[in-house]
């Protein structure tokens, strides 16, 4: 998977809203959530352009300050992803035979790493909000195939954990490399 610049800022922030535990409680009210939506449309048509240069843009037409529009977006982007975890709860034992080891991603734009120490470091970056480290970091460990990202619904099977540390090790379904990835995104 080519991971692009946009793609690269999603991530950090579906990794960020994850990892920061402080915005379990963030409010995203309907008409937020509606903005939300449409800026994350402004945002996937325009892949192009910075997104400072689009959150000035969409917040002037909306007549935000950029700041409120990306707080906007963080707060909404948990709603989104919690939105999508309900929408996952389904009974799909028979992909195990009822044994109970299959598992599903949870969140959308979800990503795991072969070395829990590289995975690690961008979970550092990211609660150090450091989004150059992430990107760079991100993009290096995908092109070399170190990393990976996730669907949402994707199966995937318990290999190991780390409890205190707060990760999981997956395998996908019919498939055979593991990745670490975070306890959150695995229901």
């Amino acid at each position: 998977m080519k991971v692009t610049g946009m793609l690269a800022n999603k991530l950090f922030l579906a990794f960020a809203v994850t990892m920061c535990s402080t915005l379990a409680t963030a409010n995203c009210s309907d008409a937020e959530y509606k903005v939300f939506q449409e800026y994350d449309r402004f945002l996937d048509a325009n892949p192009s352009i910075s997104d400072d240069q689009l959150r000035s843009a969409f917040a002037k037409k909306k007549g935000m300050k950029p700041s409120a529009l990306k707080d906007l977006y963080v707060r909404c982007l948990w709603r989104w992803q919690e939105g999508a975890k309900a929408t996952q709860e389904t009974t799909w034992e028979e992909a195990d035979g009822g044994q109970g080891t299959a598992k599903r991603i949870a969140g959308n734009d979800s990503i795991g790493c072969k070395s829990k120490n590289y995975y690690s470091k961008l979970v550092e970056y990211a609660a150090v909000k450091d989004n150059e480290a992430f990107k760079k970091g991100l993009m290096t460990g995908m092109a070399s195939g170190q990393c990976t990202s996730f669907k949402r619904g994707e199966p995937v099977f318990v290999t190991d954990t780390s409890i205190f540390s707060g990760l999981i090790q997956v395998r996908r379904k019919g498939g055979n490399v593991e990745y670490w990835t975070s306890l959150e995104w695995v229901k």
